[in-house]
């Protein structure tokens, strides 16, 4: 049964052999133990039912023994027991989850495109196609189509080349989605902040001066300073 049954959800029903109404049913024992028992019995329908809430992550499976007893005879009551186990299954109730939020990831400028640069890895505690996940990009800041992501492995590639002299940081929103059937599915999203490290990809450049023309007097030493009368540069 699923572990998303309501409480009081008839689960099966047991029967005794014996005059009609004079059959009495009991939970002789649950297992695993617990403070709030997950089933109880209808004492004349032997009916049993639902008496707590379920979770297949914390308990998949139950084992019951109920009693059927003959109460027509008083003093030498006769009484059979069932053993009964009840596997619990699995409903999508766990979306998936991202071991840290945000992500931080150091990149050089200077990586090729198509290296893979981070591999994304959530976890889901369904099972089957429930806990199954595909990741996926839902945006990036800024714009630039930098990144791309691997549905099937969670790899996040470079796509383009990075400039860090034209952007320090981008910013992504990631999301890992689970297959369970459609109307079930859940997901979650992740930020992850991809810091781009300088690399020595850039030749010095002289700054052109304010004044191309500088008067230097004939008289002027060798490794004299001279400063030009509008006081805007030095010259050795």
């Amino acid at each position: 049964m699923r572990e998303d049954a309501s409480i009081g959800h008839a689960v099966g029903s047991v029967s005794g052999a014996g005059p009609a109404g004079r059959v009495a049913f009991t939970l002789d024992s649950l297992t695993p133990i617990s403070e709030f028992p997950a089933f109880d019995v209808d004492r004349s329908s032997g009916q049993l039912v639902v008496a707590h809430s379920l979770d297949r992550e914390n308990v998949s499976e139950y084992h019951l023994q109920i009693r059927a007893l003959d109460t027509t005879s008083l003093g030498n009551p006769q009484s059979i027991a069932v053993s009964v186990k009840i596997i619990i299954e699995d409903a999508n109730d766990n979306p998936p989850s991202w071991p840290q939020d945000p992500i931080i990831v150091f990149v050089s400028e200077t990586t090729a495109i198509g290296s893979t640069i981070y591999n994304l890895t959530a976890s889901d505690l369904d099972s089957g196609l429930n806990g199954e996940l595909r990741y996926g990009l839902v945006a990036e800041f800024p714009a630039k189509g930098c990144f791309t992501v691997d549905s099937l492995t969670g790899a996040l590639t470079l796509a383009k080349q990075l400039d860090r002299e034209e952007i320090m940081q981008h910013t992504l929103i990631l999301k890992a989605s689970d297959r369970a059937l459609p109307g079930e599915q859940l997901a979650s999203t992740v930020t992850a902040k991809i810091i781009v490290l300088d690399e020595n990809d850039n030749d010095p450049v002289f700054v052109a001066p304010e004044f191309t023309k500088i008067n230097v007097p004939s008289n002027l030493l060798p490794g004299k300073f001279y400063i030009s009368a509008e006081y805007k540069f030095i010259y050795i």
